[in-house]
Formats: C-alpha cells, sequence, structure tokens
C-alpha cells in the first residue's frame, strides 16, 4: 500500500509577521513528489503543484491538515 509522507515548515515572514504553513506531499516508499492531492486546512482546500508542494496562512486555532489522493489511503497530520 501506498503512504503519503508531509514535509513542512512554519515560517515566519519578516515583513508580514504573518506565519505561514509550507509543506511538500511525498510518496513515502519512492520519495517522488505526489502532485494534484487534495489538501485541506481548516475551510481552505488546496491541490498540490507537480513538485508535491503546498502553502497555507496559518491559523493560530487550527492544527490538522488533512490529504487525500487517489490510490493512498487518507492522510491526517497535527500541527503543533
Amino acid at each position: 500500500m501506498k503512504l503519503l509522507t508531509i514535509l513542512s515548515l512554519i515560517i515566519l515572514s519578516g515583513k508580514l509577521y504573518a506565519q505561514k504553513i509550507n509543506g511538500q506531499l511525498l510518496d513515502s516508499s519512492s520519495k517522488l513528489p505526489v502532485e494534484t492531492a487534495i489538501v485541506t486546512y481548516g475551510s481552505q482546500t488546496i491541490i498540490t503543484t507537480i513538485n508535491g508542494k503546498f502553502s497555507f496562512q496559518k491559523n493560530p486555532l487550527l492544527e490538522i491538515v488533512k490529504v487525500k489522493k487517489l490510490g493512498y489511503p487518507d492522510f491526517i497530520t497535527v500541527f503543533e
């Protein structure tokens, strides 16, 4: 069974002081990027790029990111 891995960082922007969640979705066995996966964070939903990348504005009240991609089990992760 294919599994997903999310590499992510929470970055503090120097100009706006806004936190962002930036991440890349990778296949856990091949380590290749997973494109066109659906990533949901609160009410925000985006699709990963060809490089498996995604980005959200961080909401201090939310911690859960959900990922769906055909051929993979659903993936949920918690950011602290």
